[in-house]
């Protein structure tokens, strides 16, 4: 993310959850010890790239809410989630046609929208600049596509700034982990959730979608999204953005971006790029399978996590020179007449690694997101030459 944008002189703004245990994510995947304060090593990354290529060092500003904190601002508005009724007796807000939706989903839910809007008022705090377009990016995934804030679905550059780009896989029907655009259109998606629920209770009650309540990737499909859009935005999926979702047991989901990306190369470019082993573990949900793939640290703690933050670590300077390169789709190194092969044989063969069907299994995670960054820039792009200005 850092070196695709290093030209746009981008600035960043993080919020971040400020607790050190992972007490409940939602739907069942195992807790553990979180560092917050890790978050901080981002602006020492930032500052040696930009000074590697001889640029100033932007601005890096953090906040951060406690649990106390956040409990305190949303306790009403959780009330009313919970408990709010339409002349029907039915519930407005709670999503019980989605059987994974718990309480700890919905708290989480909000947990996002307050991360998201508070970063979003940090960057506005900034007086000195006015930013033209934003990217608003997890801060608990591992980035394994490099993302140009600039480039659209068809890989040519936004120079009119009006497309926004949204990541084309976890569709449920559309992708909420991820946005970059114009200033206008991101403000909709970043700060815009909370004062437009009573908007929202009044589309999915007109529509018949009662029963999606704060979905939320429904919230965005029916209310966000339609908002952007009648702003004069174009809203794109882009299909080669990928990215994974990390958990506090020192985990990922590795078919985070669908399962042709869950090949042996790939999995051999998620350890380089953590410099330790990783084995796979099938998880069965009653839908889809999802693949974790168990990334434990082989060394102490504190010397694992300087290896993989420390931003003048050999291993994490240059990812060309290591070879780390991310395959999307499928595992280039499979001949081609392999492809004619029945697809069960291939993935037994050369993709996947399923163990017996005896395992204990989990249900799937919740989305955590509760820490954003922002990458903010205020450039032109320049039609002739493709550069800043």
């Amino acid at each position: 993310v850092i070196r695709p944008n290093l030209l746009y002189q981008c600035d960043y703004f993080v919020h971040f959850d400020n607790h050190d245990f992972d007490e409940s994510n939602g739907r069942g995947d195992r807790v553990g010890d979180i560092k917050p304060e890790e978050i901080l090593l981002l602006a020492a990354a930032v500052g040696v790239e930009h000074f590697k290529r001889g640029l100033m060092a932007p601005r890096v500003q953090f906040s951060n809410t406690t649990q106390a904190e956040f409990q305190q601002k949303y306790k009403s508005l959780l009330q009313r989630i919970h408990t709010e009724q339409n002349e029907n007796g039915d519930f407005v807000f709670l999503p019980y046609n989605h059987k994974s939706y718990t309480n700890g989903t919905i708290e989480n839910v909000i947990k996002m929208w307050h991360s998201q809007e508070s970063v979003w008022n940090l960057m506005e705090t900034e007086k000195e600049r006015h930013y033209s377009r934003v990217a608003m990016l997890r801060s608990d995934v591992v980035y394994v596509t490099p993302i140009d804030i600039y480039k659209v679905g068809n890989q040519s550059i936004d120079h009119d700034n009006s497309v926004a780009i949204i990541p084309h896989f976890a569709r449920f029907p559309v992708n909420d982990r991820m946005i970059y655009g114009p200033y206008d259109a991101v403000k909709i998606w970043a700060a815009g959730r909370f004062s437009r629920l009573d908007i929202h209770r009044s589309i999915i009650q007109e529509s018949g979608h009662l029963g999606d309540g704060l979905h939320s990737e429904r919230f965005l499909q029916y209310t966000i999204f339609p908002a952007i859009t009648q702003a004069g935005v174009e809203l794109q999926h882009k299909p080669d953005i990928c990215f994974l979702r990390v958990r506090a047991d020192h985990s990922l989901r590795f078919s985070d971006c669908g399962k042709l990306h869950v090949t042996k190369h790939n999995h051999e470019v998620i350890e380089k790029m953590l410099d330790r082993p990783c084995k796979q573990n099938w998880t069965y949900a009653a839908d889809r399978n999802l693949v974790q793939l168990e990334c434990p640290l082989s060394r102490s703690p504190e010397k694992a996590s300087s290896m993989i933050m420390n931003p003048l670590s050999p291993s994490t300077t240059s990812s060309k020179s290591s070879g780390i390169i991310w395959h999307p789709g499928c595992d280039p190194t499979l001949p081609r007449q392999l492809k004619k092969l029945p697809k069960n044989k291939i993935q037994k063969k050369f993709l996947f690694w399923r163990p017996k069907r005896d395992l204990p299994t989990r249900p799937p995670c919740a989305d955590l997101h509760a820490s954003m960054i922002i990458l903010a820039v205020n450039v032109t792009i320049s039609n002739a030459t493709n550069s800043t200005q």
